[in-house]
């Protein structure tokens, strides 16, 4: 049953979305009789004052954070009742609606990402943080273009504190930074992480970490090297992979310090590709079955038990939430020769190679 808003200004269509917290209906504004987006925030359960207090946050953040390339609030009402933002209404979808039919060109992912980093350079400089990137809340008009959309979850650095609490964490498992999976505040830098596996959709489908556990996803971020671009999809351009590999390091530092220094990095590279590469659309693949291999031969051992041990131990998998494909379990893993085992190879070949020459000679 569609909801009846309060004052009746706005008139239920169809539900459009749903998340955790909140449903999105499209509705008729019968002032302007235009159709608009309300979000309206599900009031119900024990935890429903915390959340409108998030709720609240919401609108705050939208007020602070007015961008060409940020969804705007156009109305809200809020009361014990009833909560619930109004947005315009984005026809063509998100990006993840997109993603279904068709991948981006790399001239056309550079072109996503510096709208949606304009968007998010304006507001980390306003002091709130997304900390939800994803896909599907990349919303697109008729030409194109990305909007930013759902601050549900976005973090004032002033209120931090606050209204989340220290040590809470918050957005969607698998485009979330290693860092915060352990508390850590969100940053300009995990922020450079999550547009990274974005962007890895937009090129090759597939982002670089899969798993129907959240568990395991963890330490797959935590501990395991992301694949190339091209290892996921042949098609995506090879040379477009270093600049996002250093966007995925496990070391926030090491990562570009601002989305809008990932995008210049990522237009260079892609301006750097022959016009015909720029322009080329790589087709859907499925995901390939990839070894896993640590980022460190160090954390090979790590990695296998918190991995392998629990893909194996028949455990009921927990979905990731708002994935845009369909997860595989996680492969075997693999570990690559240290210098001593190559060496013995090495002379073991040789010493084959002798073998096969002598007799050769008889």
């Amino acid at each position: 049953m569609l909801p009846r808003f309060s004052h009746g200004r706005y008139q239920a269509q169809r539900l459009i979305g749903k998340g955790g917290m909140s449903s999105v209906y499209l509705c008729l504004d019968t002032q302007t009789n235009k159709r608009v987006a309300v979000k309206m925030f599900d009031q119900r359960g024990a935890t429903s004052d915390k959340l409108l207090r998030r709720f609240e946050q919401e609108i705050v953040a939208l007020q602070q954070v007015s961008h060409p390339y940020i969804v705007p609030l156009l109305d809200y009402h809020l009361d014990a009742q009833q909560s619930y933002l109004v947005m315009p209404y984005f026809e063509s979808g998100s990006v993840s609606d997109r993603l279904a039919q068709t991948l981006y060109s790399p001239q056309e992912s550079a072109t996503l990402l510096t709208q949606v980093a304009f968007a998010l350079d304006y507001a980390h400089s306003q002091g709130y943080f997304h900390t939800d990137l994803k896909a599907s809340n990349l919303l697109l008009d008729r030409e194109g273009r990305a909007y930013l959309s759902d601050f549900g979850l976005a973090t004032s650095i002033a209120a931090r504190s606050s209204i989340s609490g220290e040590g809470d964490i918050f957005g969607t498992p698998p485009y979330m930074a290693p860092e915060l999976f352990k508390g850590a505040p969100p940053s300009a830098r995990s922020e450079v992480y999550a547009l990274v596996i974005i962007l890895y959709e937009l090129l090759c489908g597939h982002r670089p970490f899969a798993a129907g556990d959240v568990v395991v996803l963890l330490n797959l971020h935590r501990l395991a090297k992301p694949p190339a671009l091209h290892e996921l999809n042949p098609a995506v351009p090879s040379a477009l992979s270093p600049v996002l590999l250093k966007g995925l390091s496990k070391t926030p530092f090491e990562r570009p310090a601002s989305v809008g220094e990932l995008a210049q990095h990522f237009s260079w590279a892609v301006s750097q590709l022959p016009t015909i590469l720029q322009q080329s659309r790589a087709p859907i693949c499925p995901r390939p079955d990839l070894p896993v291999v640590a980022e460190r031969e160090t954390d090979t051992e790590m990695l296998a038990a918190k991995v392998l041990s629990r893909s194996a131990s028949g455990q009921n998998p927990s979905k990731p939430s708002s994935a845009s494909e369909s997860d595989p379990a996680v492969p075997a893993l693999k570990k690559g020769l240290n210098t001593a085992e190559i060496v013995l190879v090495g002379l073991a070949l040789m010493v084959v190679v002798t073998l096969l020459l002598i007799l050769s000679r008889r």
